[in-house]
């Protein structure tokens, strides 16, 4: 008889946890990263270098710190919140005309993984990929 009430109560407990919306998960991205990006194999041939940058994530919107001096400024991102991770991505046009970055990535807890693809103005393709850590919570954008 135990069992039962017990297998009744449980039931309904996940009956209705199930039946609720559940919250949205707090997106772990606002603040700045420094990450760490390699060029593929490609890329390199062509004379790509590594390169290490500052992403800021900021009010739904993110930047590149390096990739400011070449017309990519603030563009917005776009989130998919799945299990234990949240999937980011951003497509930035350059207003200097060098082309447009798109940058695909995940944060799983205070690691970021990210590729970046830069479709020049010439047509060449570009990639780099790395990761990095989170370096300071969200504050005030700088230039706005």
């Amino acid at each position: 008889m135990k069992l039962i009430l017990l297998s009744a109560c449980v039931l309904c407990v996940v009956v209705s946890v199930m039946g609720k919306p559940q919250p949205e998960p707090a997106a772990p991205l606002p603040g700045s990263w420094k990450v760490t990006l390699a060029p593929d194999e490609a890329s390199a041939k062509t004379g790509e270098k590594a390169l290490a940058d500052t992403l800021t994530f900021k009010d739904g919107e993110f930047r590149a710190e390096g990739l400011v001096v070449r017309g990519f400024d603030w563009a917005k991102y776009k989130l998919q919140d799945r299990p234990e991770i949240t999937v980011f991505i951003v497509e930035a046009k350059s207003s200097k005309g060098e082309g447009t970055a798109q940058w695909l990535g995940h944060v799983n807890g205070q690691k970021l993984t990210v590729g970046l693809t830069w479709t020049k103005a010439d047509g060449s393709v570009a990639r780099w990929s790395g990761e990095g850590k989170k370096i300071e919570p969200p504050g005030d954008r700088k230039g706005r």
